[in-house]
């Protein structure tokens, strides 16, 4: 009957722990731009692994004299180093799969393997001494970096996280058997998994500090303002929708602003709710597509010597545009520019409009690139939004002072007020092209 209990708590406590390692994982995630399906995907995977790889683990150090029992997971037998690699194996090809960063994946994964250990064993802790240390250390080891790192220690790198958990993880383990058992009575196999996992924690960790970023990133543009000046074609579109069906005095510089790269058929239907949206929508393209002979567009200064720049030195190069694609491509190809820009995405290939973060990861899948070597560079407040939750570099392009203070409350990575910017930036290797470090 104890025993029967004993299994009981045991698996409560580690549903328990596995459901919020899950969940914190899984708000880690988001927090770098990830889809809540790869965060279940993960868990599924490295629960097998670390299951299997624990328990292994275990026996290994152990003995197999009982290995007949080796599925009875309820009695205890399982060891936390040998869950870790297998998890990390998982880790890595998943990440290659779905085009993910591998060090930025095992950041929101690793930490909380030392949660859900101190929650699988808490039922044990006053078994022996060596499971009240296991459940003290790892959920101290927990909170130091979820806590103190992530709060207060600003240096981060990509992979830093998961490199102290591996620090954290293989000299607890060491300390642990060396407590349990004393340093003469170890056997070689409880010694070495511990001291090799603490060494390439530090190994990763020292890697991390020095590498330089060499890959080029992905090179994403919004297009009104960014690559092209279209201000004066938009104004005049809108300024004759206003004229039409309400008055042109509301077209002021706070709608001017906030009309400016938006999708079309949202700013119809937000400023003339009257109105058919359809129909107000099929106007105004029309209306637009009679203007070009009118000269109200042109490119934005040195946007083609920096489009050039990036086809010559190898970088892909992706325009993001609230702008049906057509209409785009149509832009594109009336100003010489189609050699340079390898995918446009305009706003029939995504769902929902910027600041949400689908374009940004729509071009990114259509052009086989995670976006977590990722640069987008927008002239509006919301571009830097969507950079934001995309996680990606975002830079904020300061083209009128209008729009200066907005930008800067976004937050973006960077702001330039030249294109020519852009050059010298793609050429740093001191950060990760990213928005987030955990």
């Amino acid at each position: 009957m104890f025993d029967h209990v004993t299994f009981r708590w045991q698996g409560i406590f580690f549903l328990i722990g596995a459901f919020m390692a899950y969940i914190f994982m899984r708000k880690d995630m988001k927090h770098n731009g990830y889809v809540a399906a790869y965060a279940e995907e993960m868990l599924l995977g490295e629960t097998i692994c670390g299951l299997l790889g624990g328990r292994l683990g275990w026996y290994l150090i152990n003995g197999f004299d009982d290995i007949r029992y080796f599925f009875r997971y309820w009695d205890g037998r399982f060891d936390v180093l040998g869950a870790v690699l297998p998890c990390i194996l998982f880790l890595f090809i998943y990440s290659r799969k779905n085009l993910m960063s591998f060090r930025r994946a095992m950041d929101c994964a690793l930490p909380h393997v030392l949660f859900l250990t101190a929650a699988a064993y808490f039922p044990y802790i006053f078994s022996n001494i060596r499971m009240l240390l296991v459940v003290g250390v790892d959920a101290l080891g927990w909170l130091l970096l979820e806590v103190v790192f992530r709060v207060w220690y600003q240096d981060k790198h990509r992979g830093d996280r998961a490199a102290l958990a591996l620090l954290w993880i293989g000299l607890s383990r060491y300390f642990i058997y060396v407590a349990e058992y004393g340093r003469a009575e170890m056997k070689l196999v409880m010694k070495l998994p511990g001291l090799v996992t603490a060494v390439v924690g530090l190994i990763l960790y020292l890697f991390n500090r020095f590498k330089k970023n060499t890959v080029k990133p992905l090179v994403l543009f919004d297009f009104d303002g960014t690559l092209m000046d279209t201000k004066a074609m938009v104004d005049e579109s809108y300024r004759f929708l206003f004229n039409k069906y309400r008055s042109v005095d509301d077209y002021d510089d706070r709608t001017q602003i906030e009309v400016f790269g938006a999708n079309d058929r949202a700013v119809i239907r937000k400023y003339f709710k009257n109105e058919d949206t359809a129909e107000l929508t099929h106007e105004f393209r029309a209306f637009q597509a009679d203007l070009p002979a009118l000269g109200l567009v042109n490119t934005m200064p040195h946007a083609l010597e920096v489009l050039m720049w990036l086809k010559k030195n190898g970088y892909a190069v992706g325009v993001v545009t609230s702008r049906p694609t057509d209409n785009c491509r149509m832009w594109i190809e009336e100003f010489d520019l189609e050699d340079y820009i390898d995918c446009v995405m305009g706003a029939e290939a995504y769902k929902k409009a910027k600041p949400a973060p689908d374009a940004l990861r729509r071009i990114c899948q259509e052009m086989g690139r995670g976006h977590d070597n990722c640069v987008y560079i927008g002239d509006h407040a919301r571009d830097v939004r969507m950079g934001r939750r995309a996680c990606v570099y975002a830079i904020g392009y300061l083209t009128s002072e209008k729009n200066e203070k907005r930008i800067a409350r976004a937050k973006p990575n960077r702001t330039i007020t030249d294109l020519l910017e852009l050059e010298d930036i793609l050429q740093e290797t001191d950060h990760n092209w990213t928005y987030n470090l955990l």
